[in-house]
């Protein structure tokens, strides 16, 4: 082998490994590009003084600023301002581990810490302190150390220990710093150097001049053993363990130097943060380069800073001279302004030959494109000669660089463009199979350009073939080109063989498959040709001449959404725009299939621009998307979203009296469940997320445990209000949804309302009491008097009884006599009816009797008149047989049957008076008693008047009458 050879084959690999490995240590540097997103919060937003010489957190992320008007307080929606007790600007804030917040300020110290309703309430401490020792200044820091606070004024150090007890520690003559560092505790003191805190003292750690003759602005630990300094004056120093003082070295140390470190912080275990007086704040990693240069040309509101803090997240805060600013240097997300102060439109990026390009609404900007850029000394974007006016592409093609410009097609060499056509408006470019030619896309049509001579030329213009806007426009995997308009629908186009002009030209729209002819948008993601419609993706079916909806994308987006734009990154990952989000699908092989996890950025929702969505991912740590105004770098590889906020109830008031319940500091003396009057069950809460990079976006949802059933709807809201709460207890509890979409723990509070006054307990005890008392006069006072009265009516009852029973007899005598009476006349009547019918029978005995005397004359006459002896003796016969007694006793007993009936036995009384009158005496008294006149009884008796009045005056006789005694009434009395 050729030694010759061998050795340069060896050093040209040499050569290679140390260039790959230059490029490994350049490159696995991240990014720097771009400025991080700033929050500025002015003294009209927070509304108190304009200084903030201090900044804390609490565990919920609630931040604390020391500030000329008191202690400010800002829970990510309100911003509150508490006094301490002499009305003085306070100038340090520490929030200690118990909950205490712990504040310095002029001639004054002490801590807030919050009541049983969870209202802060400021205690000094100063007087606990001897007379002599009252009197110091400011207390410019304050420090936690072993479980104990200590307070730095200009020539005091005070210790508060065990909770209660607070003590002088050190005196001097004028004391610089205080900071803790790891498990020590520093002291600048200029007469003695720099201190550290042993057996309750501070001892001598090394006397270096700087440490006498300059402020020190912060302590950090640094790798083995060594520490930084930084000094107000003279930037920025490493502290060996043997105590040998150096310059650290950065990348621009006279920056730095001359500077003016005011205030430090450290974000990270790699990163710091120094505050100046005049230029911002820089961002330093642990090697000592400058990451980030941030002032008020990148977006603060003053370039004087006094305080800086990084909060739990590794963010910064800034407290500056007039404001106060925050820093999300967190975020994956920086801005890009290549225009400067223009802030046009980004319409285009590219990275070309160590170049990057802006292209904007107003020219093309470029710089060259590195891994890292010094904020201190880098150049500012220059602009591409002849790229002014609106740019639309930029596009690389056989190591050429193509602006698609508003005037035309330029190729971009260095920092000048060169055009290539003035045809006007070209959008795009594609490629065809054939390697040397591109379609391009203008305003009014297309036209051919093919390489030649190494340089691109425009060759063809097709716009008299077929004239239509073809801005978006791709070739499929069969070499259909396909060009979309966003009213009309999608064209097929089809090129001659030899590319000298536009043969066909085929739409596309509604009548083929799309839902509508409208926003019809065609990309090519790999070798297909991806089809986005106002609703869903389609593909395009060559059997079938239609488009169709394609299932494999649907299943991602949904077949409803508007998907407005596809980009392929080099990695495989797919970059989308739709209607709702801007996100990636990151592509990953999952064997047979692919894995996709699809992530958006709601960061960069509504920020594009409308119709030319560009986003340009670079590599795996590099993707640019253009802005309706500049440019945003994000670097996946930065991606970590803030999980750790929390949501905090501020405040609960009663909105009847505006009486405040609940302060929002919660401690465990103010666990205990408040009750609340039932005239006062209206309650409004106040509440907020202690996440800052994106306070606007933050949503909440909350219920009411004890009113409502669930979670009600997210809302930006940050306050809630309940009117007419029945009596019971409560629950309120509330989360909140980042930017990101991740979820909160639940904060709650619980309460009571009480019941009214006539529904309490010793209510209800006097209402028992009442009722058994009511119970008692109801039951027992009734029965008693019930017993009285019924005794009473007892005895009102018998005598009513006994007069009852007295008008009984005398109804019973009167209806016995009025019976007597009715029967008597009944009785009368029975007789008078009686007579009636007797007197009846009598005048038919007296009739037939007087008819029997004129037949017996009348048969007398025919007896005498007639000469036959015969007819004489049967006539005399007839009469006979008329006469005879016996033919009247049969009419007798029936008449006497009836007559003793109707006179109650008169005749069967009579004969037992008067036993020997005769039956003809008998019938005369009958008749008598009925009071017949003579001349009616003597037919009934057969015999003449005569005989009855001698019948009579013989009757006299036999009954003994005297003579003035009237016979019939004689017979009425028998």
């Amino acid at each position: 082998m050729n030694i010759t050879k061998f050795k340069k084959t060896n050093y040209l690999f040499l050569v290679i490994m140390i260039c790959c490995l230059a490029k490994t240590v350049v490159f696995g540097q991240k990014n720097n590009i771009g400025t991080p997103p700033i929050i500025n919060y002015s003294k009209s937003v927070y509304n108190a003084a304009t200084q903030n010489w201090d900044i804390s957190q609490d565990e919920k992320g609630v931040m604390y600023f020391a500030n000329n008007g008191g202690l400010l307080i800002f829970d990510g929606v309100r911003w509150r301002c508490i006094a301490v007790s002499n009305q003085t600007l306070v100038r340090s804030v520490r929030v200690g581990k118990d909950g205490k917040i712990f504040v310095g300020a002029q001639g004054e110290l002490g801590y807030f810490k919050p009541n049983n309703q969870g209202v802060l309430i400021y205690t000094s401490l100063k007087n606990s302190l001897p007379k002599s020792q009252q009197n110091f200044a400011d207390v410019w820091d304050i420090e936690i150390h072993n479980d104990q606070v200590f307070f730095r004024t200009g020539k005091d150090v005070f210790r508060y220990s065990d909770g209660k007890k607070l003590e002088l520690v050190y005196s001097g003559v004028s004391f610089g710093y205080l900071k803790k560092v790891g498990d020590n505790l520093y002291l600048q003191d200029f007469k003695k150097g720099l201190l550290v805190f042993k057996n309750n003292t501070f001892h001598r750690f090394t006397d270096n001049p700087l440490f006498l003759n300059n402020d020190l602005s912060g302590i950090y630990e640094l790798d083995n053993n060594k520490l930084l300094v930084t000094f107000v004056k003279g930037g920025l120093f490493q502290l060996d363990a043997d105590t040998t003082l150096s310059r650290w070295q950065t990348n621009d140390n006279n920056w730095l130097q001359s500077s003016n470190i005011y205030c430090s912080t450290q974000i990270d275990e790699n990163t710091f943060a120094f505050g100046t007086s005049t230029k911002g704040v820089f961002i330093v990693d642990k090697k000592g380069s400058i990451i980030h240069h941030i002032n008020n040309k990148s977006g603060l509101q003053k370039n004087s800073v006094i305080s800086v803090f990084a909060d739990n997240s590794q963010n910064l805060w800034l407290g500056l001279n007039n404001g106060i600013d925050y820093i999300e240097t967190s975020s994956p997300f920086t801005t890009v302004f290549p225009d400067d102060d223009l802030e046009g439109t980004g319409y285009a990026i590219n990275i070309f030959d160590d170049r990057i390009y802006f292209g904007t609404s107003n020219a093309v900007y470029s710089n060259p494109w590195q891994n890292y850029y010094n904020p201190t000394n880098s150049t500012p974007y220059q602009m591409v000669t002849n790229s002014s006016g609106q740019v639309w592409d930029l596009l690389s093609f056989n190591n050429e660089l193509l602006l698609n410009h508003h005037e035309g097609i330029f190729k971009i060499k260095g920092n000048t463009a060169q055009q290539i056509t003035d045809k006007e408006g070209a959008w795009f470019q594609i490629p065809l199979e054939d390697e040397n030619l591109l379609l391009a896309g203008f305003y009014g049509g297309l036209g051919l350009m093919e390489w030649k001579n190494n340089n691109w030329t425009f060759t063809k213009d097709f716009e008299a073939d077929w004239k239509e806007s073809c801005r978006v426009m791709a070739q499929d995997e069969l070499g259909n080109i396909w060009v979309s308009h966003p009213y009309r629908g999608v064209f097929k186009v089809k090129l001659a063989d030899d590319y000298s002009k536009v043969e066909n030209v085929k739409l596309y729209n509604s009548q083929h498959g799309f839902p509508s002819d409208l926003l019809i948008y065609v990309f090519k993601i790999g070798d297909e040709a991806v089809f986005c419609a106002e609703k869903g993706v389609y593909s395009y079916n060559v059997e079938t001449d239609k488009f169709e909806a394609n299932e494999k994308w649907n299943n991602v987006f949904g077949d409803d959404v508007r998907v407005r734009r596809l980009i392929e990154a080099p990695n495989g990952d797919i970059w989308f725009v739709t209607d709702e989000a801007v996100g990636v699908l990151e592509v990953s092989d999952g064997g047979v299939y692919k894995n996709i996890e699809k992530k958006e950025f709601p960061k960069l929702k509504n920020k594009l621009v409308g119709g030319f969505e560009t986003i340009y991912p670079y590599d795996e740590e590099n993707v640019f998307i253009a802005l309706e105004s500049g440019f945003v770098h994000f670097n996946p590889k930065n991606t970590n979203p803030d999980t750790s906020f929390q949501t905090i109830i501020c405040s609960v008031e009663l909105q009847t009296n505006n009486q405040l319940l609940f302060g929002g500091f919660s401690t465990t003396e103010n666990s205990e469940v408040p009750e609340i009057a039932a005239q006062h069950n209206a309650l409004r809460f106040n509440y907020s997320a202690t996440y800052y990079q994106d306070v606007n976006s933050i949503e909440y949802q909350f219920y009411l445990d004890g009113f409502e059933d669930d979670w009600q709807m997210w809302t930006k809201k940050t306050e809630k209000e309940y009117t007419n709460l029945n009596p019971d207890t409560y629950t309120f509890k509330v989360r909140s949804r980042n930017i990101n979409g991740f979820i909160s723990e639940v904060a709650s509070y619980q309460f009571t309302i009480s019941p009214p006054w006539y529904a309490t307990r010793f209510a209800y005890s006097v209402y028992f009491l009442m009722f058994v008392g009511l119970l008692f006069s109801l039951i027992l006072i009734p029965k008693k008097q019930f017993e009285k009265e019924k005794a009473q009516l007892q005895e009102k009852q018998e005598i009513t009884l006994k007069e009852k029973e007295q008008e009984y007899k005398i109804i019973e005598q009167q209806q016995q006599a009025q019976i007597s009476k009715l029967e008597r006349e009944k009785l009368q009547a029975k007789i008078k009816f009686k007579n009636k019918e007797l007197a009846s029978t009598t005048m038919h005995l007296v009739k037939k009797s007087e008819m029997l005397q004129k037949i017996q004359e009348e048969l007398r006459k025919i007896s005498k008149a007639t000469a036959d002896v015969a007819t004489s003796k049967s006539v005399r016969k007839v009469i006979r047989l008329l006469t005879a007694d016996e033919d009247l006793s049969n009419d007798w007993q029936q008449f006497e049957q009836y007559f003793d009936q109707v006179h109650s036995n008169f005749l069967q009384r009579l004969r037992e008076k008067h036993p020997k009158l005769t039956p003809k005496d008998y019938r005369l008294c009958a008749y008598l008693r009925m009071n017949l006149s003579t001349k009616e009884i003597a037919p009934l008796m057969n015999i003449s008047v005569r005989g009855v009045e001698i019948a009579r005056y013989r009757l006299r006789k036999k009954l003994e009458l005297a003579n003035q005694d009237n016979l019939i009434e004689f017979m009425m009395k028998v």
